[in-house]
């Protein structure tokens, strides 16, 4: 007992010494190393502490990923609360990372249990040889630096080094059975780390959009304590990077472009194996996730890392293990999704729902019968939930959201999987998985409901299944029947299509399920057949880390650039030219976003116009579509300086704009005046008009 209570104190003394660093460090040198390890310190011990109570008879690595769910998902919901109290200011976080700390201490168990190792014999051939392909993959991005606009990473990347990474799955695969739980976590967490990280690395100017609006609310909310108005979800994420930036000091950029790929990483990794701690190869079912998700932060993204986990958690209480995960832990995860984003979260909160009701034991016969007939009416209402929510918020919100029955739009429906044949062997085989993933995934699903069935399995055991069902129904409603056109065309399935990634991840019990039986099976089979089934799940994993980023190539055409010097150097010749006159400016996403990271948010008019085209779906982007698709009249400029009621406006062309010869030229004729950046495909011009 005097050894654990010593353990506790050990991990109580380093969370503590971490806060205390971190603070002297804000006040002094604001070292970013020092803030990191102390991040990291402080992350550790909570994690450690708690991850003890959560998983005892787990790996500690293990502990410490199940702990780490715990802690984050307490500090976004605890955050989240201060944030809506009132304005925020450093030492709330850094009180709430000693009540955190304080807590951890107290609710893990009196005496630690011994970390359990497994003792197998490490195959180090494989094991080196798999850290020696993550090593020529990591060697093969690490030194690409994209700074000009391009459509796809793999335009400038070989798609060859892709082939390092699957040779490092095809091994991990491979030697899985072999490694001890340590060396499963660790191996796993390598390979999805190597994915989730790769814009991270190669996108030093920022990666997607939404992350360039979020970093700057976030920066907003550092500067002056709150902002307004409070929007009602996406606290979650922003409270974890106030804490990490108010309390510990690491920079809002650096803390936001790892959050999401780092937390994907740990945290699905520890939960999978912890759900699938009786299933040797289940947590393979990783392998298959949509990778694409994870690869930078957004409140979306970080609500699928709380639901996933919430998933796989589960599965010891759906299988009637002696010590599930707690019920509390469960919840608070749900709860964060919830604050985070509500599209993952609501369906979080009423797989927990459905979890309690039919795992909770009663010994009652009219509590049984009513116990049941709740079960059934959260089901049914769990079918229409997300259209309901929308309508209610369209209502609420003013926004032009339409519901009709009369003409079913299927021409809406995303679901889709063919062959595509360029005669390219492993071009064509790539896309054939890319195109119909949802279909082997569902596959797959099928096959592990069998493989319960067969096993006379309790029937909450299917209850993900159940959930797949209730998200089929609310995603052939949303699409079939709700026209957003608050919208622009192309973002009108945008909803619906993070219903598809949700029923991909509620799926992954039942893939995993699949994935154990089929190797189970072949123990028993000639060796060309696990060779072949090996092979089989390296080829999918593949196809999921390729088509993981956007595409631009014989099978897909990607629309999206990233976020160029040039895109900065317009926003900054624009603010200079502006001054401090009231103007607006009429560009892409692109360029948008490069001036949301450099000026916050500096114009607002008539409170709800921001001076660049954001959202997209809002009135200045459909008149910059007029400008950059139609034609660029001083009559369509002007309709937008009278919108926001200013005298001055830019219009901002990107070179790589589908007719940009000719707008430019036609728009040179209408302009007052106009001026150049860049050159080639980055080449940016820039018009003025004024009255």
């Amino acid at each position: 007992m005097l050894r654990s209570f010593r353990q506790k104190g050990k991990w109580l003394t380093l969370g503590g010494l971490a806060i205390f660093v971190a603070s002297l460090n804000g006040i002094s040198s604001q070292n970013l190393l020092i803030a990191v390890i102390c991040l990291a310190g402080f992350l550790l011990a909570c994690s450690s502490l708690i991850g003890s109570r959560l998983a005892p008879a787990s790996d500690q690595l293990i502990q410490i990923s199940v702990g780490l769910s715990a802690t984050i998902a307490w500090i976004s919901l605890v955050g989240s609360i201060i944030y809506y109290v009132g304005s925020i200011h450093t030492w709330h976080f850094t009180t709430l990372a000693v009540i955190t700390l304080l807590l951890c201490g107290l609710l893990s168990p009196r005496t630690l249990p011994p970390t359990p190792y497994t003792l197998l014999p490490t195959p180090y051939k494989i094991l080196t040889g798999m850290l020696i392909c993550l090593g020529a993959w990591i060697l093969a991005i690490a030194p690409v630096q994209i700074t000009q606009a391009i459509r796809s990473i793999w335009l400038v990347i070989d798609p060859r080094a892709l082939i390092a990474l699957s040779l490092a799955t095809l091994l991990l695969i491979t030697a899985f059975s072999l490694f001890s739980k340590r060396l499963r976590f660790l191996s796993l967490f390598l390979i999805l780390l190597s994915v989730f990280l790769v814009p991270t690395l190669v996108y030093p100017l920022g990666y997607g959009f939404d992350p360039f609006i979020h970093r700057t609310t976030i920066a907003h909310i550092i500067e002056f304590g709150t902002i307004t108005p409070k929007p009602l979800y996406y606290i979650g994420q922003y409270a974890l990077e106030l804490m990490a930036t108010m309390a510990f000091g690491v920079p809002l950029y650096e803390t936001d472009i790892f959050l999401v790929p780092i937390l994907a990483a740990l945290l699905l990794t520890g939960s999978a194996l912890y759900g699938f701690k009786d299933q040797q190869w289940g947590p393979l079912a990783l392998l298959l996730i949509p990778f694409g998700i994870f690869i930078s932060t957004t409140p979306q993204a970080l609500s699928y890392i709380f639901t996933a986990s919430i998933i796989f958690l589960s599965l010891p209480r759906l299988r009637g293990d002696e010590s599930p995960a707690p019920f509390w832990h469960l919840t608070l995860l749900a709860a964060a999704a919830l604050i985070t984003h509500p599209l993952a979260g609501i369906p979080a909160c009423l797989y927990v729902v459905l979890l309690w009701l039919s795992t909770k034991s009663i010994h009652s016969t009219t509590l049984s019968v009513t116990r049941n007939i709740l079960f059934w009416l959260c089901a049914l209402a769990g079918a229409v939930i997300i259209p309901a929510i929308f309508l209610l918020q369209a209502t609420l919100s003013n926004l032009a959201i339409h519901f009709s029955l009369r003409q079913l739009a299927w021409d809406q429906l995303t679901l889709s999987g063919f062959w595509r044949n360029q005669f390219s062997s492993i071009p064509d085989l790539l896309y054939l998985i890319i195109d119909n993933s949802l279909w082997i995934a569902l596959a797959l699903g099928v096959v592990g409901a069998i493989v319960l069935s067969k096993q006379h399995a309790r029937w909450r055991e299917q209850l993900p299944l159940l959930m797949i069902i209730l998200l089929i129904v609310n995603y052939l409603i949303l699409t079939l029947t709700l026209e957003f056109d608050f919208l622009i065309e192309y973002e009108r399935t945008n909803y619906a299509l993070r219903l598809i990634t949700l029923i991909f991840l509620f799926l992954l019990p039942h893939i995993g399920i699949a994935i154990n039986a089929v190797f189970t099976i072949l123990l028993q089979r000639p060796q060309t057949l696990r060779l072949g089934w090996t092979i089989l799940l390296t080829a999918l994993a593949t196809a999921g880390m390729y088509g993981a980023f956007p595409r631009h190539d014989n099978y897909a055409r990607s629309s999206g650039f990233n976020v160029s010097t040039s895109d900065i150097n317009a926003a900054v010749a624009i603010h200079e030219e502006g001054g401090d006159e009231a103007y607006i400016v009429l560009s892409n996403q692109a360029v948008s976003a490069a001036a949301l990271e450099l000026y916050g948010f500096r114009q607002y008019f008539h409170e709800d116009i921001f001076y660049y085209p954001i959202p997209t779906g809002g009135e200045l982007y459909e008149y910059y579509l007029q400008m950059a698709d139609d034609e660029p009249t001083r009559v369509v400029m002007e309709e937008a300086m009278d919108l926001a009621g200013v005298s001055k406006g830019f219009f901002v062309l990107n070179n790589y704009w589908w007719d940009a010869g000719r707008i430019r030229e036609a728009a040179k004729q209408e302009a007052d005046s106009w001026f150049g950046l860049g050159s080639g495909d980055d080449a940016i011009t820039v018009f003025i008009f004024e009255r």
